[in-house]
C-alpha cells in the first residue's frame, strides 16, 4: 500500500525498488513499463544522480538509491499512520486490519483465527498477505501490515514481539512410516530417510542445518514445494517433513499423519511470534487481534506469553523483544 500523499515519481520509485524490475513494478501499479521507466528517469533527473543500476537480472539500487528508499519508506509509514488516524475519526470508520503470516499458519490456524475474529467483530475487514519470514518482516517494517505471525528463533530489528509461544519443530510422517513408531527421533534418524522441505530459507532449514553441523552429518532433500504439496507427498508414505504441529493439525487429528518429537534441543527453541512494528502503538483493532491470537494459541495447547498489553505497553519485567 503506497500512500496517496506520495508523488507519482516516488510511488514508481518505491515499486521498482521493491520489485527490482521495471516490468513487475508496472504490473503492480497497473501501468505500462514505459511509464514506470519514465517516472524513474524523472526522479533521477530531479535527484541529479543515478538511483538504479540496470543489470541483467534486474534493477539494483545504487548507494544514493538506498538512501532515498530509506527516507521515502519512513515518509510513507508516517503518512499511512496519519491517514489511518484521520479515517478513524469518522463515525463510519472502516475497521481495516492488514495481516501477514508465513505459509505454515495458512492450513488451519490463521483461517480459524480470522473466522473467530470476524464473528466477534463483524465490521472488521481483514486483509492477509502470505510470504516467507523475510517478507513478513519487511511488510511489518514498512507499515504494510499491522500484525504478523511467523516462526522465529530470535528477535528481528524494528519489530516488537506482542506475544510468543513455544512451537518446536517436529518430524511429520505418514502413519505407516518407520519413524511413526518412535516417540522421539534424532537428527541422525532423520537423515536416514528422504526429506521433504520447504523451498528457500526458512527457520526449519536454518535449524536443521545447525543441528546437522553439530552432529557432524548432512542431509539430502528429496522433494521441495509449498506446504500443501509437501503434506500430500508425506501422506503417500516414505518421506519425512519437518515443521510445526500447527501446520498439520487437521492431518494429525484424522490420523493420516503423525508428529514425532526431535531429540536435539535446537528443534525445541523455535517460537510462534505475534509481531507489530516497533515505535507504533497498535490500533484498537490490532490489539484485539493480538488478544484473539493469544487465546487461539492457548486453545491449541501453546500457552502464549503476551508481551504487549492493552494500550500498547509492555508487560512487567520486559525490556525488549522476547
Amino acid at each position: 500500500m503506497h500512500s496517496p500523499f506520495l508523488s507519482t515519481m516516488a510511488r514508481h520509485f518505491l515499486a521498482v525498488a521493491e520489485a527490482r524490475s521495471i516490468t513487475e513494478a508496472g504490473e503492480h501499479l497497473h501501468v505500462a513499463p514505459s511509464a514506470v521507466s519514465r517516472q524513474v528517469a524523472l526522479m533521477e533527473a530531479a535527484m541529479g544522480c543515478a538511483l538504479f543500476e540496470r543489470q541483467a537480472r534486474g534493477m539494483a539500487l545504487t548507494e544514493a538509491g538506498e538512501r532515498l528508499l530509506a527516507w521515502l519508506t519512513t515518509v510513507q509509514r508516517e503518512a499511512d499512520e496519519v491517514q489511518r488516524q484521520v479515517q478513524g475519526l469518522g463515525p463510519s470508520a472502516v475497521q481495516r486490519l492488514n495481516l501477514a503470516c508465513t505459509e505454515g499458519f495458512t492450513t488451519a490456524f490463521m483461517p480459524a483465527l480470522m473466522g473467530r475474529f470476524r464473528a466477534a467483530m463483524p465490521g472488521a475487514r481483514l486483509f492477509l498477505r502470505v510470504g516467507d519470514a523475510a517478507q513478513v518482516d519487511q511488510w511489518l517494517q514498512r507499515g504494510e501490515a499491522d500484525v504478523g505471525l511467523r516462526f522465529a528463533t530470535r528477535p528481528v530489528e524494528g519489530l516488537r514481539v506482542a506475544a510468543s509461544a513455544p512451537s518446536p519443530i517436529v518430524a511429520v510422517v505418514a502413519a505407516g512410516h518407520p519413524l511413526a513408531a518412535q516417540s522421539e527421533a534424532s537428527v541422525i534418524d532423520l537423515v536416514r530417510h528422504p526429506l521433504a522441505l520447504p523451498e528457500g530459507s526458512s527457520t526449519v532449514r536454518q535449524v536443521l542445518d545447525n543441528a546437522c553441523a553439530l552432529a557432524g552429518t548432512h542431509y539430502e532433500v528429496a522433494c521441495t514445494g509449498n506446504l500443501p504439496t509437501l503434506i500430500a507427498l508425506v501422506q503417500q508414505g516414505g518421506l519425512v517433513m519437518l515443521g510445526s504441529r500447527m501446520s498439520v493439525m487437521h492431518a494429525l487429528a484424522d490420523g493420516s499423519l503423525k508428529a514425532v518429537a526431535l531429540a536435539e534441543v535446537l528443534f525445541a527453541q523455535r517460537q510462534v511470534q505475534v509481531l507489530v512494528r516497533e515505535g507504533r502503538v497498535p490500533s484498537d483493532i490490532a490489539q484485539a487481534f493480538v488478544a484473539q491470537a493469544v487465546a487461539a494459541l492457548a486453545a491449541s495447547g501453546r500457552p502464549a506469553e503476551r508481551v504487549l498489553r492493552p494500550g500498547g505497553t509492555r508487560g512487567p519485567g520486559r525490556r525488549g523483544p522476547a
